[in-house]
């Protein structure tokens, strides 16, 4: 954001988007709302022919109305009452990247803007914060893109709160900086020192993999019998959440397999 910007969305208490951004951002929903109205429509069709509508479609439409409500919300700022000096605001927006893995675009002593990448997000979460005299403004959002996972699976609040708690530890004397950079260093060697048949893995595989062989079979299985748009939409989805995991998973068993053996 220019200076411009960032006065229009301190004076709208929104993350402002350019028209290009704001096109993408209510397109990214486009699909997960036409999915959910369309399983509503079919409930609401098989209602009629038993001459009631269903729990399900009243369920299905409660959860439609509180997606969109979101998607309408989720540029909004929380703003907190906070006195940060220039440092402390730069400081922790620079630990918060090292805690949770944040991509910085910009971090000055007013202003950060940075991306959090989870594997899940595709394109990312955005997260913006603005520094005034005595005010905190923060946005944790989909990044407005094509690319981008209509769901945050929780990484708004996360994000919004470790910035918080980093921001009260600088204004207390805190090395943030430090710290984080210390955690991260140890958390990756944590890692890929961590065995991935290890008794922990290997149970939360044992779980997951007949969960993904379960889903698979049934979408295979509406694929082959259903009938309409829900036959294939459901499928499609339950396919691409299965497939984006498996890919993730071995990715990390080769990425460890080279770094034990990098001659290989």
């Amino acid at each position: 954001m220019n200076n411009a910007e960032i006065k229009k969305s301190l004076a709208g208490k929104r993350v402002y988007l350019s028209t290009t951004e704001l096109l993408r951002h209510w397109i990214n929903g486009v699909f997960i709302f036409f999915f959910w109205v369309t399983i509503i429509l079919a409930n609401i069709q098989a209602g009629w022919s038993n001459g009631r509508i269903s729990l399900p479609v009243i369920v299905l439409t409660a959860v439609a109305v509180l997606l969109f409500r979101h998607k309408l919300n989720s540029r909004k700022f929380d703003i907190w009452e906070l006195t940060v000096s220039e440092e402390q605001f730069k400081n922790a927006s620079l630990a918060t990247a090292k805690y949770l893995g944040w991509h910085m675009i910009n971090n000055t002593q007013n202003y950060t803007k940075a991306i959090k990448n989870t594997g899940w997000q595709w394109d990312g979460i955005r997260i913006t914060a603005i520094r005034t005299k005595n005010n905190i403004y923060i946005n944790s959002m989909i990044e407005p893109s094509l690319g981008s996972n209509p769901f945050s699976f929780g990484w708004n609040a996360k994000n919004k709160n470790k910035f918080r708690k980093q921001l009260l530890l600088a204004i207390s004397g805190e090395d943030v900086v430090e710290q984080a950079t210390r955690y991260q260093e140890e958390r990756e060697l944590r890692f890929w020192q961590e065995k991935e048949f290890s008794g922990k893995n290997l149970l939360k595989r044992l779980i997951i993999y007949p969960l993904i062989l379960l889903f698979t079979g049934l979408g295979i299985w509406m694929l082959l019998e259903g009938t309409g748009l829900k036959s294939i939409l459901i499928p499609a989805l339950l396919f691409l959440i299965c497939g984006t995991y498996l890919y993730a998973d071995f990715a990390i068993i080769r990425e460890k397999r080279r770094r034990k053996n990098p001659e290989q």
